[in-house]
């Protein structure tokens, strides 16, 4: 398959989808459908849930046989789209995608990304197991210990800052954002509680994340003072986007 050749966030992207509809079919049990939104019309409001780059992997991965897909191509649901709008409508209109894991394939494919991206994971061309030591924030993958600029970020790994920021860096997209869904699918495989509602959700996530009075920037320090929510441009290093996820401003040096 072609994934392979890819580099190495596009790899993470492929792989973060697959973990999902994984996550989402383990729940609802083997052989069922699972639904992804696309996107939701309400009182004239469009939101987009997934962008095109999400709806590609699917067809990608529908291509290569290993989900099948039920729902409606791109210039359906953009002609909905257009159509909305000329009209306002007023109802509630959701699109998206039943996704079936194919087995075999499915899980053949998890194990061979998983794998593939786990040996080339953090690895430098001296052999050492940091995340791009060009970057800003770098991580000692043997330890968990992050730095900002070669200097210790000193927090407590037992934390909910700390697993959340550990997440994101390991697991956001090429631009450094992750879905708030994403953060509470990861915080539940290593044994946090989920949350009832997505508001909730994200409310806890953003509370431990980006709230100046409580979690990471109020506890974190460098070099005995508080890590600053900023980076050497003047963008904030983790930003909230209000009703979809986390971004990390993450440059290089």
């Amino acid at each position: 398959m072609k994934i392979f050749n890819a580099d190495r966030q596009r790899n993470l992207e492929v792989n973060n989808l697959l973990q999902r509809i994984k996550y989402k079919a383990d729940k609802q049990g083997i052989g069922s459908y699972v639904y992804f939104p696309i996107f939701t019309i309400n009182n004239n409001d469009f939101k987009y849930e997934e962008n095109l780059s999400t709806i590609t992997l699917f067809e990608n991965l529908k291509k290569w046989g290993v989900i099948e897909v039920i729902g409606r191509n791109l210039a359906e649901q953009n002609k909905t789209l257009k159509e909305s709008r000329k009209l306002k409508n007023k109802l509630l209109i959701s699109e998206g995608y039943l996704v079936r894991p194919i087995e075999p394939k499915f899980s053949q494919l998890c194990k061979k990304l998983k794998n593939r991206i786990k040996s080339r994971r953090f690895e430098d061309k001296t052999g050492s197991k940091t995340k791009d030591a060009r970057r800003l924030i770098t991580k000692d993958d043997n330890k968990g210990d992050y730095f900002y600029d070669g200097k210790r970020i000193e927090m407590s790994k037992t934390t909910i800052y700390y697993k959340i920021f550990n997440i994101l860096f390991s697991q956001c997209n090429q631009e450094g954002f992750l879905s708030y869904e994403d953060v509470e699918r990861y915080l539940i495989k290593i044994g946090e509680p989920e949350s009832i509602y997505n508001e909730i959700r994200n409310k806890r996530i953003n509370n431990a994340i980006i709230n100046q009075q409580q979690g990471l920037f109020r506890f974190a320090k460098v070099n005995g003072r508080k890590l600053v929510n900023k980076v050497p441009n003047g963008k904030k290093l983790i930003e909230s986007i209000r009703g979809k996820g986390l971004q990390l401003n993450n440059p290089k040096i």
